[in-house]
């Protein structure tokens, strides 16, 4: 017994010891370079709580600030990655409100270097002598597929009045996302929680399957999750039809591979084609991003390991969508 004991003990001191190592070595490499899972886990602990409505996993604190991938993130009392907004809405005032994931959000990009940033700053100094102020409110939530996206417009649509609802979608926002875990192991150590993110993402991988054909049978007619996606996009078009709301969708490529020989073109003119089968109007920005960064398309990487569009690829976003409303007013 005493040997089974002393045994016991050395694994289980091996094992307290791994663990501490671990825990000192990823906070010390993370203070040094920027790690995505690192950087995400401090994210999602920091920023995310869980949502009373059964329809959304998780959604943004409200009135928080913090640095993830070497930028200041912060959020309005709302959750919106944007200044505060007023209420009552002023009369001359323009609303365009933007749903999204992190894309959305900009994950890694500066404030004044989001797309909706851009484009309100451009409006504002466009058309400055004719009245009209425009704000754009920045909804965008980190791991959010289009089912979240509608639950949250439905939330938030008659609080925050839009004039324009801006859909970004992005290649995984068909993809189901499970409602996270609370454990407090994950929230307090980034050694678990960098551990256990790693095999989410191994056991979420396609078994035998590349990313495209993941994509390609994801976007097949018919595959509930695409359904479920089509579903909340309607949602969202019906409210905004309700309320006079003007909707677009505004289709961000995977700045990983813009190859025009990979699957994932094609599956952007799918989308686009079925969206505007809806009666939406779609902006598919893939063509502008591929013309200026089909060959180098890390030149839009918020890191390496983290393809995120940078603030180049918000630049190429803004520059779509401010086209887009040059010709239909709001």
């Amino acid at each position: 017994m005493k040997k089974i004991l002393g045994q016991a003990g050395l694994v289980l001191f091996y094992i307290l010891f791994i663990c501490a190592s671990g825990e000192v070595l990823i906070r010390t490499i993370s203070k040094f370079k920027l790690m995505y899972n690192v950087e995400m886990l401090k994210y999602v602990t920091t920023f995310q709580t869980r949502s009373d409505d059964p329809a959304l996993t998780h959604v943004h604190r409200p009135n928080v600030s913090a640095r993830f991938m070497g930028v200041q993130v912060t959020l309005n009392s709302m959750g919106h990655r944007s200044k505060e907004i007023q209420f009552p809405k002023s009369t001359n005032e323009k609303r365009i409100m933007a749903v999204g994931s992190s894309v959305t959000m900009g994950w890694g990009v500066p404030q004044d270097q989001v797309f909706t940033a851009l484009v309100e700053s451009r409006l504002n100094q466009d058309r400055k002598d004719s009245g009209a102020l425009y704000t754009a409110v920045n909804a965008g939530i980190a791991n959010f597929n289009t089912v979240h996206q509608a639950a949250l417009f439905g939330q938030q649509a008659d609080r925050v009045q839009p004039d324009l609802l801006v859909v970004n979608y992005f290649l995984t926002d068909a993809d189901p996302i499970p409602r996270q875990k609370d454990n407090p192991l994950l929230k307090r150590s980034l050694f678990f929680g960098f551990l256990y993110q790693k095999w989410e993402g191994l056991r979420a991988s396609p078994s035998g399957k590349s990313p495209g054909d993941h994509y390609r049978e994801l976007y097949t007619d018919g595959n509930p999750d695409w359904e479920l996606s089509k579903e909340g996009i309607r949602q969202m078009k019906d409210l905004c039809a309700a309320r006079k709301i003007k909707m677009v969708i505004l289709i961000t490529p995977n700045p990983h591979n813009l190859a025009k020989d990979s699957p994932y073109p094609a599956i952007y003119e799918k989308m686009a084609a079925t969206f505007q089968g809806m009666g939406i109007d779609v902006i598919n920005t893939y063509p502008a991003f591929y013309e200026q960064y089909g060959q180098n398309p890390s030149q839009l990487w918020v890191a390496v390991g983290d393809p995120h569009p940078n603030a180049n690829g918000h630049r190429v976003m803004a520059d779509e969508l401010y086209r887009y409303l040059t010709t239909h007013a709001i």
